[in-house]
């Protein structure tokens, strides 16, 4: 299910700070090999399957005996530093889990919510708000591991073949305030003042000299 989608998916969900990790610490699941992979998973809203194949994201409760969940996600890269992701995942007690959330490597938050499904394939009533993961280090792609607590239990997991979301936009830079400046015919100690005033920047506004 790995597709990487271009532009910035709004999504509701509940932001949270999340302790970030680099691949030298990727997280390491409780379960091996993926109990999931190969399980079908239906959206009742859109009536599309799709079958668990990788492992995007697997997170458990406390030692990860009895709370594990495994999803399958299609990442959508945007703008800002933000990738957004949609998909499926499973857990023991449900029928598979319809999830949406997004990752803001730029303020180091991540937000989802995932939907249990029953046995008959519905939303069954009970949704998953991740409100407390928290960073552990400045990775923004590939591997991203978050640490935190869920209704007072720890909560380990992490996301995995995280695409490079696009950087944060500068609206412009000093050198291009002076450039146009000199466009504007400025020069000698009226550009000087203008190059050594750092606060000007982007395309040049003022008068010509």
């Amino acid at each position: 299910m790995k597709k990487i989608l271009l532009g910035l998916v709004a999504v509701t969900a509940v932001a949270a700070p999340i302790a970030m990790a680099g691949s030298a610490q990727a997280y390491t699941p409780p379960a091996t090999p993926s109990p999931y992979v190969d399980t079908a998973v239906t959206d009742p809203t859109s009536g599309v399957t799709t079958i668990i194949k990788d492992i995007d994201l697997n997170v458990h409760l406390g030692d990860g005996s009895q709370w594990y969940h495994e999803f399958d996600l299609n990442y959508s890269r945007g703008g800002d530093g933000v990738v957004t992701f949609d998909g499926v995942g499973k857990q023991w007690d449900n029928g598979g889990e319809i999830i949406t959330g997004s990752i803001d490597t730029n303020n180091h938050t991540v937000t989802y919510v995932a939907k249990y499904l029953n046995a008959s394939g519905q939303f069954d009533g009970r949704v998953w708000d991740v409100v407390t993961p928290a960073p552990t280090s400045i990775a923004t792609s590939g591997d991203i591991d978050f640490t935190g607590v869920w209704n007072g239990i720890d909560m380990t997991g992490g996301f995995h073949n995280v695409p490079a979301a696009d950087p944060v936009s500068v609206p412009g830079n000093h050198g291009q305030y002076v450039s146009g400046a000199v466009k504007a015919g400025f020069k000698g100690k009226a550009l000087a003042a203008i190059a050594q005033d750092v606060t000007l920047v982007g395309p040049y506004t003022g008068q010509h000299a």
